[in-house]
């Protein structure tokens, strides 16, 4: 009882408390935990050394804040009548005061900055013609950016533990667009990606990627007459295809492998008109194979799976099974190289008892015959640890 006191008079609440746990631990948590100015522990809180340099993260930021204003000019102006011009006016005219103000003005400071500055600047446009044009392809018109749920927003995402104890999920959703098929209105879910942003079941299933699925839940339990079509990733980037453009022909074939690159990376309901709606005409918006076409019965489990694997992993946590043994994919990059807490981990495979976690990698039956196993066996995927 007075460690469930101790630890809720100095821990955020929306981040819980375990009531197992002594008042020294309590204490401890609070200690890590605390971040506010005016925290009486705020000295002692962990935070990255920022320096004056733009990193991957502040380009993604970047590139985020231009095209969550990019959408709301252009819903101005009509989205489904803008062309390319009008699209490059558009990010000109937001471009100045953005540069400016991003990051203590670090993409001014210097010749190289402003080279990436271009080049972040040629990305944003790229994508933004590609937004529009697949919201012109398509029967889906973006409705909300930047959507926040948990604090200051929308209400947070909830998660109960065995124990009692419940913890509140916050994010923001990068665009929310929305349509009405005979009566029915839908929505889908889009987030931006400025680096590898394929949606991938195996991921999912070890719990490395809960992203779009825990925003899918938090957005469906507010809107309860409204159905979800789908959920997706897009590429910001500047794609360069090495075709020529001879003839009217050759244009036309090499902007479609230009709209290739930015194809949206998920799932969509199966039901034919959502397809329909999302897919569009003369664009390739969505992939419409069998493996990310789903019905609306595997959506809903997948979204209620990760949301018991994010139960079962804060569980985890708090009982104490936090080993140092990061997750390795048989295909994709090596997450300790770009580790930016490499030296606090002391993860080497050097060492005598380190070593990463080999995980295969499962198809879309796979992950449906495992989570339907696992909702019968109460088991969620353990062998996925606690992520990176």
């Amino acid at each position: 009882k007075r460690s469930k006191f101790i630890g809720r008079l100095f821990q955020d609440p929306l981040k819980g408390t375990a009531p197992n746990m002594t008042i020294a631990e309590n204490l401890a948590l609070a200690y890590l935990r605390s971040s506010g100015r005016h925290s009486p522990f705020s000295m002692v809180s962990a935070a990255e050394r920022r320096e004056f340099k733009e990193r991957p993260l502040d380009e993604g930021i970047f590139c985020h804040s231009a095209l969550d204003s990019f959408v709301k000019e252009a819903l101005k102006r009509d989205i489904k009548a803008l062309d390319g011009a009008q699209c490059d006016e558009i990010i000109d005219g937001i471009m100045p005061p953005l540069m400016a103000a991003h990051n203590n003005g670090v993409l001014l400071s210097s010749a190289r900055n402003m080279a990436l500055c271009a080049r972040l600047i040629r990305k944003v446009k790229a994508t933004a013609r590609a937004i529009v044009q697949q919201v012109q392809s398509g029967g889906f018109v973006p409705e909300q950016t930047e959507v926040s749920f948990g604090i200051g927003g929308l209400p947070a995402l909830t998660l109960e533990l065995p124990t009692g104890e419940k913890f509140y999920i916050g994010g923001r959703i990068d665009r929310i667009d929305g349509c009405t098929i005979a009566g029915q209105d839908y929505y889908r879910i889009i987030d931006y990606k400025t680096g590898s942003g394929d949606f991938s079941y195996t991921k999912l299933y070890y719990g490395l990627s809960l992203q779009l699925p825990l925003y899918a839940a938090a957005i469906g339990a507010v809107e309860k007459a409204r159905r979800a079509a789908g959920m997706y990733y897009m590429k910001v980037d500047s794609p360069v295809v090495s075709e020529s453009a001879d003839t009217a022909a050759d244009e036309e074939a090499v902007k479609e492998k230009v709209m290739e690159s930015f194809r949206l990376s998920g799932l969509t309901l199966s039901d034919p008109v959502v397809v329909k709606a999302t897919a569009g005409e003369g664009c390739p918006v969505i992939s419409t194979g069998a493996r990310t076409v789903i019905p609306e019965k595997q959506l809903d489990g997948l979204i209620g799976y990760a949301l018991k694997k994010s139960t079962d992993t804060l569980t985890e946590i708090f009982e104490g099974r936090a080993a140092v043994s990061p997750a390795k994919l048989r295909s994709g990059p090596d997450r300790c190289r770009t580790c930016a807490n490499r030296s606090v981990c002391g993860f080497d495979e050097k060492l005598p008892g380190c070593k990463k976690r080999s995980l295969g990698t499962l198809s879309d039956k796979a992950f449906f015959e495992r989570i339907g196993a696992a909702k019968e066996n109460g088991d969620n995927g353990k062998e996925g640890g606690n992520g990176d």
